[in-house]
C-alpha cells in the first residue's frame, strides 16, 4: 500500500495498492472497531475469540453473552486477537470494485448510464491523514488536460532588447523533447539543454506567455548576469510564472534564482514528483509576493537556499509538502549544509500565523530527520496551542533548532 498525491489535486491521496477486501486475516492481526467474519476456528480458542470480540461466554444473563464462536459468526474486533484463526472483512461488498482496480494502481473504471467510461479512485483520504479511506473521487474529472499540462511563464520584453532565452542544465543525460510556444505565433522545438529552440527573437517588444509542452525536465536562470554592472540578463524579463505544468521537472537547483522582477507564483497544475532538488529555487526573488508552493516533494533531498534573500510575507503550500526524502547529508554547499533548512526562509520574508500554523503541525507529524538549524524567517506561530505543540515535537523529538518570529501576539 502507497498513498500518493492526486496529481492536479494536492489536497488528496488516493491509495495505489488497496489491500484486498475479501482476503484472509489471521487472528493477531484484527483492527479494534472492525467487523469481522470468521472462516476458520483452528488455532484460536473459544475464551480467546471471546476476548477479541469484548465478549463473554458461560453466563446468558450477563450483558456481553455471547455462545461460543462458530465459523460464519460476525463480530466487531475489541482487541487483536491471538492464535491462529482466520476471518474476512464481514462487509466484502466491495470487493468486486477492488478486483476490477487491483490491477490498475488503485484506479476503477465506471460506465454510466449514457455508456460513457470515467475513471475513478477507489480508496481517498486528505493529505495528512491517517484514516484508512473516506471513499472514492474520480480520477478522470482531476485529471490534467489541455493547457494545465504545460509550463507557463509571462516574460515582459523591453523594445530594446528583443531576444529571451530559457536556460537550462545538463542532468546527467536526462532528455529534452519540448515544443515551445513563444506566445507570438511562434513554436520551436528542443531535444537539448542547449539547443538553439531555447532562444527567440521576437518582432516588438511587449507582454508574452511562453508554454512549453512535452519534456522539459528544467530551467535555470541561476542569477545570470547579475555579476555585470549594471545588473542584466533575461532572468530580469520574467513576471509570471502561471503553472509548472506536467513536463518531466527533476531538477529545481537554481531555476529562478535572481528572477528579481517575478511577482507572481503558482505551482498551479504541476507534477514536480521527480524533483530531487529545490536549493536557491527562488533565491533573491524579490518581488514575488504570496506565492503558491504546492509541490510534490516526495522525491526531493535538498531545500538550502531555497527562498534566500525573498521578502514575502505569506506563501501557502508548506503544509503539503512531504519531506520524506530530505537528507541530512552535511556536505558543505555554498549556502549551508546539504538538505539542511538553514537557509531556508531569510531576510524577513515570512508565512502568514495560519500558513505557519499548519506547516509544523505537519511537518511534526512526518516524523522527519534532524537537519539541525531551520530558518524559517519571521514566521510567528500560535501560541498555547497544537501549532506550539508540533513546533517542541520539532525540536525536542528531532533535534531541530528553529529560528522563526516566535509566537503571534
Amino acid at each position: 500500500m502507497g498513498w500518493l498525491l492526486i496529481p492536479n489535486n494536492p489536497n488528496w491521496q488516493y491509495d495505489n495498492a488497496p489491500p484486498d477486501p475479501g482476503a484472509t486475516i489471521t487472528s493477531g492481526s484484527f483492527a479494534i472497531g472492525t467487523r469481522y467474519k470468521i472462516t476458520n476456528l483452528s488455532g484460536t480458542s473459544a475464551a480467546q475469540w471471546h476476548t477479541a470480540a469484548g465478549t463473554q461466554s458461560g453466563d446468558s444473563s450477563a450483558a456481553l453473552y455471547h455462545a461460543d464462536y462458530v465459523v460464519g459468526d460476525t463480530f466487531k474486533a475489541a482487541a487483536a486477537g491471538a492464535g491462529t484463526g482466520k476471518v474476512v472483512l464481514a462487509d466484502s461488498s466491495s470487493r468486486e470494485l477492488w478486483l476490477k482496480s487491483k490491477d490498475t494502481a488503485g484506479v476503477r473504471i465506471h460506465t454510466d448510464p449514457a455508456g460513457k467510461e470515467h475513471k475513478v479512485y477507489t480508496k481517498v483520504r486528505k493529505f495528512g491523514s491517517d484514516v484508512d479511506t473516506v471513499g472514492e473521487i474520480a480520477k478522470t474529472y482531476w485529471d490534467v488536460k489541455g493547457d494545465d499540462l504545460k509550463f507557463q511563464m509571462e516574460v515582459l520584453i523591453p523594445s530594446d532588447d528583443l531576444s529571451f532565452t530559457i536556460p537550462c542544465q545538463e542532468d546527467g543525460g536526462v532528455a529534452f523533447s519540448a515544443i515551445i510556444d513563444w506566445g507570438d505565433g511562434t513554436t520551436t522545438t528542443t531535444t537539448t539543454y542547449n539547443g538553439g529552440g531555447l532562444t527567440h527573437t521576437y518582432s516588438a517588444g511587449g507582454t508574452y506567455t511562453i508554454k512549453i509542452d512535452g519534456t522539459f525536465p528544467n530551467i535555470f536562470f541561476n542569477n545570470d548576469g547579475a555579476e555585470n554592472d549594471p545588473p542584466d540578463g533575461d532572468r530580469l524579463k520574467v513576471k509570471k510564472i502561471l503553472n509548472l505544468g506536467h513536463v518531466g521537472w527533476t531538477k529545481f537547483t537554481g531555476a529562478f534564482y535572481g528572477c528579481s522582477n517575478l511577482t507572481e507564483f503558482s505551482a498551479g497544475a504541476s507534477d514536480t514528483s521527480g524533483v530531487t532538488t529545490f536549493a536557491n529555487a527562488f533565491s533573491a526573488c524579490t518581488a514575488m509576493a504570496a506565492p503558491e508552493m504546492r509541490f510534490d516533494t516526495t522525491s526531493a533531498q535538498r531545500f538550502d537556499g531555497m527562498f534566500l534573500l525573498d521578502l514575502f510575507d505569506s506563501i501557502s503550500g508548506l503544509d503539503n509538502w512531504n519531506l520524506s526524502s530530505m537528507t541530512d547529508d552535511t556536505t558543505p554547499s555554498l549556502y549551508g549544509p546539504i538538505g539542511n533548512l538553514q537557509v531556508f526562509i531569510t531576510n524577513g520574508a515570512k508565512m502568514s500565523t495560519p500558513e505557519y500554523d499548519a506547516m509544523l503541525i505537519a511537518w511534526a507529524a512526518q516524523a522527519p530527520l534532524d537537519i539541525g538549524t531551520a530558518k524559517l524567517g519571521g514566521s510567528k506561530f500560535t501560541a498555547g496551542g497544537e501549532a506550539e505543540s508540533a513546533k517542541a515535537v520539532l525540536v525536542n523529538t528531532y533535534g531541530w533548532v528553529i529560528t522563526d518570529g516566535g509566537a503571534a501576539p
